[in-house]
């Protein structure tokens, strides 16, 4: 019976123990969520989104593993998922190699369809690394929420409401929830110090501190350090997130015991997932709280409102604009510069006819005052002499300071 036909046959046969199984589900996936978005509290409307959204992105797991091995025929081509856990086991005699590769695929899978619902959620709400965190752990909640209903539904069919009911809740509720707590929180933080690249890049330069990769690219090929510095982020926090899932659950499907590791007869019984829960649980839950507490985590970075792509044939159409605007701006410039050159040389030559006249009719009176007082012809004739002089000086001073204009 595959997962959707179970939640149906539940509800078919006992609704009520359904509906009561699925509150009593959710509460403390309810106090979960109070914990980690105590500090600031992004609005319901988001957090009720972002958790149907880790809803949906478990329901496509589920999906995925309903059409196993069924031949789907869509017309124009044919597919058939596989069961990736069977063929991954195949490939190995080791059995614990094999629970590995599993395992290490499991977190994959959905870390990454995690890791999607956040990379889509609406980002006008994101202001600061703090905001990423937290919708990516409300995202953890809403995905873990699904999986705990298919657990213990599938337990309430073949027990009832047992004392292994109880402690299969208590086991998830408290624990495996808080693994995907864990490491949705991991992803989150190296999400948002990669979504918020540009200022937090610009802050560790102006520290003294460099990001190596970033340069490294930027000065080989001349990729924006931002755009390395955020791939490099989201692989990196994508990375460790799917590593911390498979180890858990890897020790969760191995049959080891601490007396088998450890050599104590005593152990021989006692499994190894005492020590791995605990772990798992208190080491995370101070990583994640470190997090969450750290102030600058909490800066106000702001909107981004511009995504950067590298596209090579977008690049191509924007240097083609940026040529065409560059001509354009070229031709208009020139064509203010001539026109400044003629206002110039029209305003020197009115000025120069100006000052001629001025100077012929200071002369003039002279003359005709020369002239009254019965002057010499020697005198008059020096007098004349003398302002042909001066025009010559003035017209070829403006004559140069007009030439020096129109070249300039």
């Amino acid at each position: 019976m595959n997962n959707f036909e179970l939640i149906a046959a539940v509800f078919r046969t006992h609704p009520g123990e359904a509906f009561w199984s699925i509150l009593l589900i959710f509460l403390p996936i309810s106090a979960w969520i109070y914990i980690f978005t105590r500090k600031e509290r992004p609005p319901f409307s988001i957090l009720a989104l972002t958790f149907l959204a880790g809803i949906g992105s478990a329901l496509i797991m589920f999906l995925y593993q309903y059409f196993w091995e069924r031949h789907l025929n869509f017309g124009f081509f044919e597919l058939t998922p596989v069961n990736f856990q069977r063929n991954i086991s195949s490939w190995s005699q080791s059995n614990t190699l094999s629970l590995l590769l599993v395992a290490l695929s499991i977190g994959l899978i959905e870390e990454y369809l995690k890791h999607w619902v956040v990379k889509t959620t609406k980002r006008d709400y994101f202001r600061s690394v703090s905001d990423i965190i937290q919708l990516s752990i409300v995202t953890a909640l809403g995905f873990a929420f699904t999986e705990n209903i298919i657990y213990l539904f599938r337990e309430f069919t073949q027990d009832g409401f047992s004392g292994k009911f109880f402690t299969l809740f208590v086991l998830r509720s408290v624990f495996v929830v808080f693994v995907h707590v864990l490491c949705s929180g991991i992803y989150g933080y190296y999400f948002g110090i990669g979504y918020y690249a540009t200022p937090i890049l610009e802050k560790e330069e102006r520290s003294g501190r460099r990001k190596w990769i970033p340069v490294f690219f930027h000065r080989l090929v001349h990729w924006k350090k931002e755009v390395v510095f955020q791939d490099e982020m989201v692989t990196f926090g994508l990375l460790v997130s799917m590593v911390v899932h498979g180890i858990f659950d890897f020790f969760m499907s191995v049959n080891w015991t601490l007396g088998s590791i450890l050599g104590i007869n005593v152990l021989k019984n006692v499994g190894i997932h005492v020590i791995i829960l605990p772990l798992y649980l208190v080491g995370g839950f101070l990583c994640i709280w470190h997090l969450l507490e750290k102030k600058e985590h909490y800066e106000k970075y702001g909107r981004v409102i511009m995504k950067k792509v590298y596209v090579e044939h977008d690049l191509f159409k924007n240097l083609q604009s940026m040529n065409q605007l560059e001509q354009t701006l070229e031709k208009k410039f020139e064509h203010e510069q001539k026109e400044k050159v003629e206002r110039n040389f029209s305003s020197n030559v009115e000025l120069l006819e100006k000052f001629e006249q001025s100077v012929s009719e200071k002369y003039r009176q002279k003359l005709e005052k020369a002239q009254k007082k019965k002057a010499s012809p020697e005198e008059v004739l020096k007098n004349l002499e003398a302002m042909e002089k001066i025009e010559e000086k003035v017209r070829a001073h403006y004559e140069k300071k007009g030439k020096t204009n129109s070249e300039s």
